[in-house]
């Protein structure tokens, strides 16, 4: 079984693209080496990351996004174990709504809206549809 976890949260500053192509290239490398995958989503300030792996793997990393002082607002919108990984084929997918607007579809609004700590299902099944939606823009491509 496989370990995910997606969360959602926001820029503490403004980022350039050099910025976010550092902690893209970052994580994928940091990924590769823990075998963990996932994607990373971004629009106007707000990341959604997916983390997928050995379970210590998937901890390790989001303890660390936790300590970052690029991110504020950080809020678990799906946990739990799969039979097989979504994004297998990335160490760390990308989508950037806010140059590509197709890569998320009619989700792109999703990755902008703060999120409680107490969501509820509805969150969930959102989140999901827009991973899958970005999955499949990514295979098409």
């Amino acid at each position: 079984m496989i370990s995910y976890l997606a969360y959602a949260s926001s820029a503490t500053r403004e980022l350039r693209a050099d910025d976010i192509a550092d902690i893209l290239a970052r994580s994928q490398r940091k990924n590769a080496a823990q075998d963990l995958t996932g994607a990373l989503l971004y629009k106007g300030g707000s990341f959604l990351q997916v983390l997928e792996g050995p379970q210590q793997a998937v901890v390790d990393t989001f303890h660390r996004v936790g300590m970052d002082a690029r991110h504020r607002g950080i809020v678990v919108l799906l946990r739990g174990v799969a039979p097989e990984r979504e994004f297998g084929d990335w160490s760390m997918a990308y989508g950037d709504a806010d140059i590509d607007g197709t890569c998320c579809g009619d989700y792109a609004d999703f990755l902008t809206r703060r999120w409680a700590p107490d969501r509820d299902d509805a969150v969930a099944t959102a989140c999901r549809s827009l991973l899958w939606t970005f999955k499949r823009n990514l295979e098409r491509a």
